[in-house]
């Protein structure tokens, strides 16, 4: 499972599949081409190296 964040609505979204079309399950933007993520433990970064707000 690998996840993609979605710089429109500030989500993750995960799925399965990364070699298929990709839309934001919150907010319908197109994450396609957007970088595939690791799944991993939390820690106080994320892996676009911001600080996690929740």
């Amino acid at each position: 499972m690998v996840r993609k964040y979605c710089v429109q609505c500030k989500e993750y979204s995960y799925s399965a599949a990364s070699d298929r079309e990709w839309i934001c399950p919150i907010c319908g933007y197109d994450l396609t081409g957007e970088q595939i993520l690791n799944i991993r433990e939390e820690s106080d970064k994320d892996d676009l190296g911001e600080s996690r707000k929740d």
